[in-house]
């Protein structure tokens, strides 16, 4: 039985990747992967369970951001910036996730994804809030809107940031593929 977490994710990166996210089935996995799709059922009993132990390596990376944070001792508004620096770092080198997190289709077809969503979205908010409380504390962050407001606004900024730049890079991808058939 296949018991490397990292292979498996990276395999099925290769898939999102190369194939779109929903040709990421135990059957293609197991392909990828160059062994029996029989030896994946013990760990996979659907599709949704490769997505939601994906997931849970992001929420893993996100917490350990968090920890970081926590060890920072950066004014707010530089600790703010270092966040949004490293989780852009963290999309750039693992886009699969921001496949994963920006497809609503996902979030709507399976609870347990819908789950996993919110608990991410509820540790970056944590986290958010908690610089954002600091910087108000200390006179940084001067303004009357609550601090879930601005969590609020700075995830959906983000989010439709790294939306722009997902497209931007699947564009390229289309790009260097056309060009390839092209030769």
């Amino acid at each position: 039985m296949i018991t490397n977490e990292t292979l498996i994710i990276e395999k099925a990166a290769h898939i999102i990747k190369n194939k779109g996210i929903e040709e990421l089935t135990i059957y293609n996995l197991a392909t990828e992967l160059s062994v029996n799709v029989n030896q994946l059922y013990p760990r996979f009993t659907n599709d949704n369970d490769i997505i939601l132990m994906i997931m849970t390596a992001f929420e893993n990376e996100l917490k350990e951001l968090g920890h970081e944070h926590i060890k920072n001792i950066e004014p707010p508004e530089i600790e703010l910036k270092l966040i949004f620096k490293k989780l852009h770092f963290l999309f750039l080198q693992k886009p699969y996730y921001l496949s994963i997190i920006l497809d609503q289709r996902l979030i709507e077809k399976n609870n347990d994804i819908k789950k996993s969503f919110f608990r991410i979205r509820n540790i970056a908010a944590t986290y958010l809030a908690e610089i954002i409380n600091k910087g108000k504390k200390e006179n940084i962050f001067k303004t009357n809107e609550s601090t879930k407001t601005l969590v609020r606004k700075i995830l959906n900024g983000f989010r439709i940031y790294m939306q722009d730049e997902h497209i931007l890079n699947r564009m390229v991808v289309d790009i260097v593929a056309l060009r390839t058939i092209e030769e």
